[in-house]
């Protein structure tokens, strides 16, 4: 069940650019991911199934830092850190959206799972 509209902070990642590289997006059931160039950003969806409880902004970011953690053991290089999101970007200052995200370094198209198959 998806419990908030997260439009404002979808549009805004669907607009970055990392040097001129456009934003490809892929849904999940539990995350919106934007691969823009080298970097790619995973937000969490307010959503709450038997499995999955993202229904709070804590429990979004809970989510985000644990996935970092876990899988900075298997991959290091690839699992960055957890990030807010605000409304005005580079400034803690303002309004935070209430959303979080974490960013890693992308696989390339040859990891993508789809691809093995």
């Amino acid at each position: 069940m998806i419990l908030a509209n997260q439009r404002e902070v979808i549009d805004f990642l669907a607009k970055l650019t990392t040097r001129g590289a456009t934003v490809a997006r892929v849904d999940t059931h539990g995350s919106v991911v934007f691969l823009a160039g080298k970097r790619v950003y995973k937000l969490k969806r307010a959503i709450l199934f038997e499995y999955m409880d993202h229904s709070s902004l804590e429990r979004r970011r809970t989510a985000c830092e644990a996935e970092v953690r876990v899988n900075r053991r298997t991959a290091p290089g690839i699992y960055r850190r957890a990030v807010p999101i605000y409304r005005s970007a580079g400034s803690a200052q303002g309004a935070l959206l209430g959303f979080w995200s974490r960013s890693r370094t992308e696989f390339g198209a040859a990891a993508n799972a789809e691809s093995a198959l």
